[in-house]
């Protein structure tokens, strides 16, 4: 489910086939507006573009100097007018960047350093005592990871980084593969591109609340709903799941966002587990209903 805009060179207007959609065209000048238009006969469904693939650009000025640098806030040379076709604020124009070339308000994500994929590759052999190939690759997974984190930036919803800082003390069978954690270990890659205001929190559990007040931080700030990601999907990612469940939050997963050694463990996870806790989707369908959730505001 997408709001679309589409391109096009006419003054006429038609609405848009879904709610709230923006057309987008280069500028026609009526009266003393710039209007901009859809037309269904010239362009056809390849011709669509899907809501996370433009930004609004907001007509308030930031009201701190963090804001000054967030892509909503600023204007490129690909900045245009558009008009809202549908929904309660039909008839409104609003300035939108719909260039995947724009460096501001669709910058090229880094991918992830081979540093980042060796580190989250130790991270999964010490939980699972295996070095055997990833059901999918480390770098995807963080990658797509940062492309939730950048979502939900945009949206102005809190961010929450774990890093890992030891493990439970009870006795296992399996052996554990660091009795001392590495120095450094705990540090969070550079991709996750950590701001200022993000929550992080260390974990020495598989589950993240069970040995943080992480809980209480969320409810504090009204949080009734989590999506989690990354490592590994059998152990924290499901065990942080639970846990979520257990406490009373609404739990969304990222399945094309986490990653396991253990492919049994992925797919049991996948299969059997989070369709008990929660709901799950791919990375670009949460980012979607993300920016649903927005234009719906």
């Amino acid at each position: 489910m997408h709001n679309l805009i589409r391109l096009r060179h006419s003054e006429e207007r038609i609405s848009a086939p879904l709610p709230f959609a923006y057309e987008y065209v280069p500028r026609h000048e009526i009266g003393t507006h710039y209007w901009h238009s859809l037309c269904k006969a010239d362009l056809g469904r390849d011709s669509c573009i899907p809501r996370n693939q433009y930004v609004e650009i907001r007509a308030e000025k930031p009201t701190s100097p963090k804001q000054r640098d967030w892509p909503e806030y600023q204007t490129c040379k690909f900045t245009a007018e558009a008009i809202v076709t549908e929904g309660s604020d039909k008839g409104e124009i609003r300035r939108v960047c719909a260039s995947p070339d724009c460096p501001v308000h669709h910058p090229k994500k880094p991918a992830a350093s081979k540093n980042a994929t060796i580190r989250a590759e130790e991270a999964l052999a010490q939980t699972t005592a295996l070095r055997v190939p990833f059901v999918h690759p480390i770098a995807d997974v963080i990658n797509r990871t940062r492309a939730l984190i950048d979502a939900f930036r945009r949206q102005q919803l809190p961010v929450v980084l774990v890093n890992v800082a030891g493990r439970a003390p009870g006795r296992t069978e399996q052996s554990q593969r660091y009795q001392t954690l590495p120095e450094g270990w705990a540090d969070l890659i550079p991709e996750l591109d950590r701001h200022p205001d993000d929550m992080v929190v260390t974990k020495r559990t598989w589950g993240v609340f069970a040995s943080t007040n992480l809980e209480a931080q969320l409810k504090a700030r009204g949080v009734t709903q989590v999506v989690i990601a990354v490592v590994a999907t059998g152990t924290g990612v499901e065990s942080t799941a639970r846990q979520a469940y257990e406490q009373g939050f609404n739990v969304t997963l990222a399945i094309d966002a986490m990653t396991d050694a253990r492919s049994e463990a992925h797919s049991n996870s996948l299969t059997n587990v989070f369709p008990r806790l929660g709901e799950t989707g791919t990375t670009q369908q949460i980012i979607d209903l993300l920016e649903t959730r927005s234009s719906a505001q």
